[in-house]
C-alpha cells in the first residue's frame, strides 16, 4: 500500500513537471508542508479537504505572487490574462504557467496590436496568444509546442 501512494505521488510530481514546469514542485512543497501543519489532525475526512483547499490556495499563491518575481530574474515576464492589448485564449495558460515570455515582449505584442489597431480601424482589436513559455530555464519541452519552446 505504501509503495502505491509513493509511486501515485512520483508519477503526478513527474506529470505536473512536465506540464507545467514547476507544479511538481510546488505539490511536493506543499505535502510537505501540510504534513509538518497538521500532524494532529486524526479524522481523514477532514484532512483531505483542509489538504484540497489548501493546495489550491497555495497553488494560486505560487500562480500570482511567487513565481513571477522569480521569473524576472530567468528573464522571463509573464503575459496577462487580459490587458486593454493582450490576452490570454484561456486561462489554463496561465494555470499551466505557459504564459512567460522574454522580457520586452509584452511591449512589443502591444506595439503589434497597437499597428493593427491603427491599420484595420478597429479599436477594440486584441491579440490573443495561445501558449508562450514556462517562466525557467530554455529548453525545457513545452508539449505540443516542441519545435519552438523558447519563448521567442
Amino acid at each position: 500500500m505504501k509503495y502505491r501512494r509513493t509511486l501515485l505521488l512520483t508519477l503526478a510530481f513527474l506529470a505536473l513537471t512536465t506540464i507545467t514546469q514547476v507544479g511538481g514542485i510546488i505539490i511536493g512543497v506543499h505535502l510537505l508542508a501540510f504534513k509538518l501543519l497538521t500532524k494532529k489532525i486524526r479524522l481523514r475526512h477532514l484532512h483531505r479537504l483542509l489538504y484540497a483547499v489548501s493546495l489550491l490556495l497555495f497553488y494560486h499563491a505560487c500562480v500570482a505572487w511567487l513565481i513571477p518575481p522569480l521569473a524576472k530574474s530567468f528573464g522571463r515576464e509573464s503575459l496577462p490574462w487580459k490587458s486593454e492589448y493582450i490576452q490570454a485564449s484561456n486561462i489554463t495558460s496561465i494555470i499551466l504557467f505557459r504564459n512567460y515570455a522574454r522580457s520586452g515582449a509584452k511591449e512589443i505584442l502591444q506595439n503589434i496590436t497597437q499597428q493593427a489597431r491603427s491599420t484595420s480601424g478597429n479599436q477594440t482589436l486584441k491579440l490573443v496568444y495561445l501558449d508562450a513559455c514556462f517562466p525557467f530555464l530554455d529548453g525545457f519541452p513545452l508539449a505540443p509546442h516542441l519545435s519552438h519552446n523558447d519563448g521567442k
